[in-house]
């Protein structure tokens, strides 16, 4: 058997266990062109990458650029509806404050500034027009 049809078989074993062009290059010491060229020629779709999600660090296998397995990408949908709501609650009482009471607002933000940080202030904050009314501590 010459060696070209071994290196074909080999890719092609590695290719149906579900390895990925890039684990089957590195496993058999070869260029990826090689397996691409290969994979290609018989007429075969790229396996899906291995990831290591960074929340559960479960791996999964999922073309693009997915960062998180499809559990923690639906946690974290789920989150930023939650942060989107708080936000928005928080921001209709500090506009009630700023309406009827500027002093007690600043000294609110005042509060949060020194507990949360300024980071937190401002997403907060974010789209309110404080710059234009003048700060009464």
């Amino acid at each position: 058997m010459s060696r070209k049809s071994m290196r074909e078989e080999d890719i092609l074993k590695l290719y149906n266990k579900g390895l990925s062009d890039e684990e089957i290059s590195k496993s058999l010491g070869i260029s990826i062109w090689t397996v691409r060229y290969w994979r290609r020629k018989y007429g075969y779709k790229p396996n899906p990458h291995h990831k290591k999600c960074p929340i559960c660090e479960r791996y999964f296998r999922d073309f693009g650029k997915k960062k998180y397995c499809s559990e923690c990408r639906e946690e974290l949908r789920k989150i930023r509806g939650l942060r989107f709501q708080i936000i928005k609650k928080i921001r209709y009482h500090l506009y009630y404050l700023l309406d009827n009471s500027p002093e007690v607002f600043w000294r609110v933000i005042k509060e949060m500034e020194e507990e949360e940080g300024p980071e937190f202030v401002k997403l907060i904050t974010k789209g309110m027009n404080l710059k234009s009314l003048s700060k009464t501590n």
